[in-house]
C-alpha cells in the first residue's frame, strides 16, 4: 500500500500564519508630517535666522583681519576663511534640509 500524504496539500504555507508587515513608507510619510505640523508656524523665523547667520559668515571684519595677520600664526587669515566657508556650506545645507521639509505640494 502506498502512502497517502494528501494532508500536507493543505494550501496555507508559513507566510499565511505570519502577522502583517507595517508599512514602512507609511511610517515615513507620517513622521516627515508631524516634523512639518512642528516646524511650519516658526519656519519664516528659522530661514532669517538661518540667512542672518550665513551673511555674518560672508562679512569680513577689517579689525578681525588685522588681527589674524598680526598673531603671527602661519596662514590664519586662511585657515579662518575655510573654516567659514565650511560653516556657511553648513548652514546652507540645513537651511535647504529644513525648506524641503516644509515644502507644501
Amino acid at each position: 500500500m502506498s502512502r497517502n500524504d494528501a494532508i500536507l496539500y493543505s494550501g496555507a504555507s508559513s507566510a499565511s500564519f505570519a502577522e502583517p508587515k507595517l508599512d514602512i513608507r507609511k511610517e515615513i510619510k507620517d513622521e516627515k508630517k508631524k516634523e512639518k505640523q512642528i516646524l511650519t508656524p516658526a519656519s519664516e523665523i528659522i530661514m532669517a535666522e538661518l540667512d542672518k547667520e550665513i551673511a555674518k559668515l560672508a562679512v569680513r571684519d577689517h579689525a578681525v583681519v588685522k588681527a589674524l595677520i598680526a598673531s603671527g600664526i602661519p596662514n590664519a587669515l586662511e585657515i579662518d576663511e575655510l573654516s567659514n566657508a565650511m560653516a556657511s556650506d553648513k548652514l546652507t545645507a540645513v537651511k535647504n534640509r529644513l525648506a524641503s521639509i516644509m515644502r507644501v505640494k
